[in-house]
């Protein structure tokens, strides 16, 4: 098995990195941080830190392949170069190549969030689906709040990236918790935006979560009050991520998230007493 694929029963979890190498202040990221706490998380997870003070950050997407199916989880920053991202260049079409999947194929493009840099491949230069033959997923308040006046003062790209897609007729609103295949649902995970959503996968009797941004950096499976400085809702935020990695841990459910080095895979482990992020390599879901 790949490195980059984590098999949850018959179906697959193919990690995509459409770009990384950027880093953040940590700090300034996460300003509800302990500064006096991040040793502890250096020696946990050293290959998130760029530095000792900044975070190394991968954008990540995730192919589900079922039996009869193609989901894609997030669409990146886009082909850039763009100066909110240090000016890189998006890789997701060439690493959908790279997987032998063309853009065509793609029948199902699920969102966790209209922020930048998870809707950058959503249409072409010209306004047109990238994904021709894709319906696209959104919660319907992620719609709601994203088309207000006052977001996209502040979020020029929504008409750029995401409006194309309703008058394209391609985009479904879903209303929460909703079941794409028998294999895999969304669920609704709010605070970072209104309508984000995490993405579940189950098959025969195996489990993995693509998280979104309810946990972006591993420190967060600790310390699930730190909030990140693009959320919307602290507060809820917070209490969604509490819930969710009590879910994970009591179902022995692996995370999958795309801002953590290249898989982004892992599960949730004790340590005196405390949740800590661990990396799980590529391959076959095994039990604890």
């Amino acid at each position: 098995m790949r490195a980059n694929v984590l098999q949850v029963g018959t179906v697959e979890v193919v990690a995509l990195t459409d770009a990384a190498g950027s880093t953040f202040d940590l700090q300034r990221t996460f300003p509800s941080s302990d500064p006096r706490r991040w040793e502890t998380f250096r020696r946990h997870v050293p290959e998130v830190f760029a530095t000792p003070a900044t975070w190394w950050v991968r954008w990540g997407c995730y192919l589900v392949r079922t039996r009869d199916r193609l989901v894609l989880v997030d669409t990146g920053i886009g082909p850039g170069p763009s100066p909110a991202f240090h000016g890189l260049q998006g890789q997701l079409i060439d690493q959908l190549r790279a997987e032998g999947v063309d853009t065509g194929a793609v029948d199902t493009v699920v969102f966790t969030h209209f922020h930048i840099d998870h809707v950058g491949w959503a249409v072409d230069g010209h306004a047109r689906p990238t994904f021709p033959n894709a319906r696209y997923v959104t919660h319907r308040l992620e719609w709601e709040f994203f088309q207000a006046p006052e977001t996209k003062a502040v979020s020029d790209y929504i008409d750029r990236c995401v409006t194309p897609l309703e008058s394209a007729g391609v985009l479904d609103l879903v209303p929460g918790e909703t079941a794409l295949t028998p294999e895999i649902t969304v669920l609704h995970t709010p605070g970072h935006t209104p309508g984000h959503m995490s993405v579940l996968v189950r098959s025969d009797g195996q489990e993995a979560c693509i998280l979104g941004d309810v946990v972006l950096h591993p420190a967060q499976v600790t310390e699930p009050t730190w909030n990140i400085v693009a959320e919307t809702d602290h507060a809820r935020a917070v209490a969604t991520r509490r819930a969710m990695l009590d879910r994970l841990e009591r179902d022995q459910t692996i995370l999958v998230t795309g801002h953590l080095p290249s898989p982004g895979f892992g599960r949730i482990v004790r340590d005196n007493g405390e949740r800590y992020w661990q990396a799980v390599a590529g391959g076959e879901v095994h039990p604890f």
